[in-house]
């Protein structure tokens, strides 16, 4: 800069003196001195130039290169508004959603609420429900287990009662087998005493001579189904088969001839028809006797029929000396059981449920039942 600066100056120097006027004979030397002035100031120009148009193109070239740049940071910036956009768009969405999932959020916890107050109400009625079933439960059960009760002791009594104004022991063993197949399905361990009480009674009574009855009564009813099967007395045979003639029997009703050696005498078809029919009528007034417990009419029919029995059977035949064993046991056999023997378990059952009744008549009197909020609420609704 500073050679341009004196060239200019130089020149302005050279334009402001004005050119004498040439000498007429001299020779000029100018050419030499043009010559001989030095390059250098239009070489500086030459880099001045070659300078400054470098850093024109290189500031072009800057220019260029940072518009390229502020190009692709604009895209950049654009693409990031976009994406801004988009994330706000999104954002805002999401805000929407969340404050609806908020206000469901708020009308659920409100529904909950209104649910769990229902639910904690279903509790309580639930609760007093189960609590006023429990009661109809244990009323139930304690008036099954009373009827159950009532009916033992009525089985018992009448068992008593039979045995004492009937003599029917079979009658008393089966209503007392009743009672204790009742008395087995309370499973209270209260009344185990009673049921070991009733098995020994029980068991006593089936001991007994009285109890034999049944048997009795079947044999006798056998005999007098087996009568006619029973085998007749030799010589009764014989006089039988001598009578079947019919002109004996015509003769037999003028003359009659009895052989009465060894006790036998022999019958007539008339007389052991009637004999027959006495026996029956004997062995049927005992077996009645045998069904209503009276010993003497028992004693009287058998001794009748033990007669009847020797005069028209052979008394050494098998089957009729256990027909006369049978007339003997039944002689023998008493009717009426020992009163002593019964009557213990119906008197420990009447007194555990008079303690019982005692106990439920103090109970609620001493001990009233506290009436909950719950129950005054479900009473007052």
């Amino acid at each position: 800069m500073n050679t341009v600066t004196d060239t200019t100056e130089l020149g302005s120097k050279a334009d402001s003196n004005p050119p004498s006027p040439p000498a007429a004979a001299e020779p000029s030397p100018a050419p030499e001195a043009r010559s001989r002035r030095p390059p250098w100031p239009w070489l500086l120009l030459i880099l001045v130039l070659l300078g400054g148009s470098l850093a024109t193109w290189q500031m072009l070239e800057g220019r260029r290169v940072a518009e390229r740049r502020l190009a692709e940071w604009q895209d950049v910036a654009e693409q990031l508004e976009a994406r801004l956009g988009s994330l706000d768009r999104r954002i805002s969405s999401e805000s929407e959603r969340n404050r609806s999932i908020e206000s469901k959020q708020g009308e659920n916890q409100a529904t909950l609420r209104v649910m769990r107050e229902e639910l904690l109400g279903m509790t309580e009625r639930a609760a007093l429900l189960e609590d006023a079933v429990s009661r109809l439960t244990a009323q139930r059960e304690g008036a099954d287990q009373a009827l159950r009760l009532s009916e033992i002791e009525f089985l018992l009594s009448a068992a008593e009662q039979r045995v004492q104004l009937f003599g029917d022991l079979p009658t008393a063993l089966a209503a007392m087998q009743l009672a204790a197949d009742t008395l087995d399905s309370l499973e209270e361990p209260a009344f185990a005493p009673l049921k070991l009480t009733l098995a020994a009674e029980l068991e006593q009574l089936r001991q007994s001579p009285a109890s034999n009855l049944e048997a009795a009564r079947r044999r006798l009813a056998d005999l007098m189904l087996g009568l006619e099967r029973l085998p007749a007395a030799p010589k009764r045979r014989a006089a039988e088969q001598v009578e079947q003639a019919r002109w004996k029997q015509i003769l037999d009703q003028l003359v009659r001839i009895r052989p009465l050696s060894e006790g036998q005498a022999v019958l007539t078809p008339l007389e052991r028809a009637t004999r027959m029919a006495s026996l029956r009528l004997q062995l049927g007034l005992a077996l009645a006797a045998l069904e209503a417990g009276r010993s003497t009419q028992l004693r009287d029919s058998v001794q009748l029929a033990r007669q009847d029995l020797v005069a028209l059977f052979d008394p050494d035949a098998p089957a009729v000396v256990s027909a006369s064993a049978l007339l003997d046991e039944l002689e023998a056999l008493p009717l009426q059981p020992a009163t002593d023997d019964i009557g213990a378990t119906l008197r420990e059952l009447r007194a555990i449920r008079a303690a019982r009744s005692a106990n439920a008549q103090i109970g609620p009197r001493s001990n009233p039942a506290p009436a909950t909020e719950a129950t005054l609420e479900v009473e007052a609704q």
